[in-house]
């Protein structure tokens, strides 16, 4: 683990993360910087930064950057180490530079409606149906056109328990509505837009290969200790 730090106004952020993500550390640091340049900073007070949710809080007289604690109840506890959420960041938007899209907010918190038990099949088809709403993300995976949230053979999940049994299914999470995936394992296939062209491509691939196993290292990374919500 490597300390990043940045100076706000009479704060000093700080960031923790896998030395990897330097690049991704700073970037964050330079962002909360400008929220805190226009919003007053309060103890545990939460910035969404794309998929992730961090929380600030008074350590040392330092703020610590903390993110939801994925390990465990990401919704009640967080981490001193944001390592998985720069990983799952860096991925989406190396996703977006690659396809050239305008992605579509996705969080944490959504969930996605997937077919019993396939996530642990080879090939899996995914589908954007619809922006989020609510606690919904508007992706199916492995659900067929003919079937709704009513049906026996579907269930709920968060976002976060992709991590937990599929992570890269998380990567393509910010492609707007219409948008497809068909998966090879971690392998993806295709990846079609609304109007039904292919958009992947051999730089897409290589990009994937590259985040798939820096999710895999960055979930695996010592993550620091859970605080308890403020």
């Amino acid at each position: 683990m490597r300390e990043f730090e940045r100076a706000v106004g009479e704060a000093t952020l700080l960031v923790r993360s896998d030395p990897r993500l330097e690049t991704q550390a700073e970037w964050l640091l330079r962002t909360l910087g400008k929220v805190l340049e226009a919003t007053p900073l309060r103890e545990g007070m939460t910035i969404q930064v794309g998929w992730t949710r961090f929380s600030l809080r008074t350590q040392a007289g330092r703020v610590v950057v903390c993110e939801p604690a994925f390990h465990g109840n990401p919704f009640t506890q967080s981490n001193q180490d944001v390592t998985l959420s720069l990983a799952v960041l860096a991925a989406h938007d190396d996703m977006i530079q690659g396809l050239g899209i305008d992605p579509e907010s996705v969080s944490f918190h959504h969930s996605v409606l997937i077919r019993r038990d396939c996530l642990s099949e080879q090939r899996v088809d995914m589908k954007r149906r619809t922006v989020a709403q609510g606690d919904d993300s508007g992706w199916v995976v492995g659900v067929g056109d003919g079937i709704s949230a009513g049906d026996d053979s579907v269930e709920w999940i968060r976002t976060t328990e992709l991590l937990r049994v599929r992570r890269a299914l998380l990567i393509p999470l910010i492609a707007p509505t219409g948008w497809a995936v068909t998966w090879n394992g971690d392998l993806i296939d295709s990846m079609t837009d609304a109007s039904g062209a292919d958009r992947w491509t051999p730089q897409c691939a290589e990009s994937l290969r590259v985040n798939v196993q820096r999710l895999e290292w960055a979930w695996r990374h010592p993550t620091g200790r859970s605080v308890p919500p403020s």
